[in-house]
């Protein structure tokens, strides 16, 4: 309003124009002004303290401020950190409190956002509320499909760089990843993918709001995987991981162990051929095993025999399953797991958050509406003590979440 307080000491605005509300005398009038806006505040700010309260007004504010909306005529002077979110607000306080139960020993938690966008933002706030480093990946959907074939390879970067994963879309950064990127602050962003997956204009914008940006990239899939790998710069155990280039569901599973150190490398099943780019880059690393991710239908036996036949290499071993659940659970039995207590749960069918999923140190097992908790499934669950689900009650059920959680009690 332009009559309304603007400055540097401006926390958020709120509704404040010609608002229905109650008056004296038993009745109602449309009012304006500050005494409008304020109470939508305390309002969101009553909602945060009846999820948690124990919360102080300080967690108040601050998460008020965090989860405020910059809308597309923002300016600072004017808006402050945004306008007020109270969806976004009570999620921030609900994924605190399942964090705070998750360390105090319950077995599972939940991270979610109101969207792909937002989750991955919370999980990279779980993981480092301050990272010196994100990456930027693409995350939109094309006809129901994730676009994420580069996002599948930034996993080994992510963890060479103690980065964190965010997404947009080839052409926008959507607002709750820019919100992130406000809370967050990293100082320097590695954009993953050429200019058809993220758009020079959003290169641009992000330059905008991150110090230093730059960009990984080659002339197809193939190439980024491979310029992702070199820019890793080793192997661990000068292994690799191969997956199919048009098979994102089995080759996202991989993404944790790549955030071990372990570059991922694509072949294409379609054409039964190992691009030059995977193979210049298996040279330049000195990679010596090869471990595949997924089935014969995903990696063809011809393919395995080709990979074997190069200079100094062998496959080791292929982790693939019947279906998308089973490769997860095979490959979430890799012996680099075998400390590890703790597991992610993805949707199967919405696997975007996968992506970011990757950085948390656990194998992604995918869980399915359909399949529901499968023997195999529970059998792998038993031998892990604590999970987090990915996503909100959407993606996994709340059925779904208790029944986990009963599993590893």
């Amino acid at each position: 309003s332009g009559f309304s307080n603007y400055g540097q000491g401006l926390n958020l605005v709120a509704p404040g124009g010609g608002i229905y509300s109650t008056a004296p005398g038993n009745g109602y009038r449309h009012s304006t002004g500050t005494s409008m806006a304020a109470p939508h505040v305390a309002g969101v700010a009553g909602l945060m303290r009846a999820a948690d309260p124990s919360i102080s007004a300080d967690n108040v504010q601050a998460i008020l401020e965090n989860t405020a909306v910059q809308t597309k005529e923002y300016s600072s002077l004017r808006y402050g950190n945004g306008l007020v979110s109270a969806d976004k607000a009570l999620m921030e306080v609900q994924n605190r409190l399942s964090e705070s139960e998750g360390e105090k020993g319950t077995s599972g938690i939940r991270i979610s956002g109101a969207n792909r966008y937002e989750t991955a933002y919370h999980i990279a706030k779980y993981n480092n509320p301050n990272p010196e480093t994100v990456i930027i990946v693409r995350g939109d959907s094309v006809n129901k499909v994730p676009q994420v074939v580069d996002g599948l390879t930034a996993s080994g970067l992510a963890g060479v760089k103690d980065a964190q994963i965010l997404l947009v879309t080839p052409n926008s950064i959507p607002s709750s990843t820019a919100q992130a990127i406000q809370s967050l602050s990293p100082k320097k962003a590695i954009v993953v993918g050429g200019p058809a997956s993220v758009s020079d204009g959003v290169f641009t914008d992000l330059e905008k709001l991150i110090p230093e940006v730059e960009r990984v990239s080659g002339a197809n899939r193939y190439a980024t995987a491979a310029e992702v790998a070199l820019e890793m710069g080793s192997a661990k155990h000068n292994t690799a991981l191969i997956v199919n280039g048009h098979a994102y569901v089995d080759s996202l599973v991989a993404g944790p162990l790549a955030h071990q150190g372990y570059p991922i490398l694509m072949v294409n099943n379609q054409r039964g051929q190992i691009p030059k780019e995977t193979i210049t880059a298996i040279e330049a690393l000195g990679i010596e095993n090869l471990i595949l991710v997924g089935g014969q239908g995903v990696i063809s036996k011809d393919l395995e025999e080709q990979l074997n036949r190069l200079d100094g290499v062998q496959v080791k071993s292929r982790y693939g399953g019947s279906n998308r659940v089973s490769t997860s659970l095979l490959l979430g039995s890799h012996p680099d797991y075998q400390e590890v207590n703790k597991v992610s749960i993805v949707n199967g069918h919405s696997y975007v958050d996968a992506v970011a999923a990757s950085t948390l140190g656990a194998p992604v097992v995918y869980y399915t509406e359909r399949g529901g908790i499968t023997e195999e499934m529970e059998n792998y669950l038993l031998s892990k003590k604590k999970f987090k689900a990915l996503g909100g009650t959407r993606i996994i059920c709340e059925t779904t979440f208790a029944t986990v959680q009963a599993l590893m009690r």
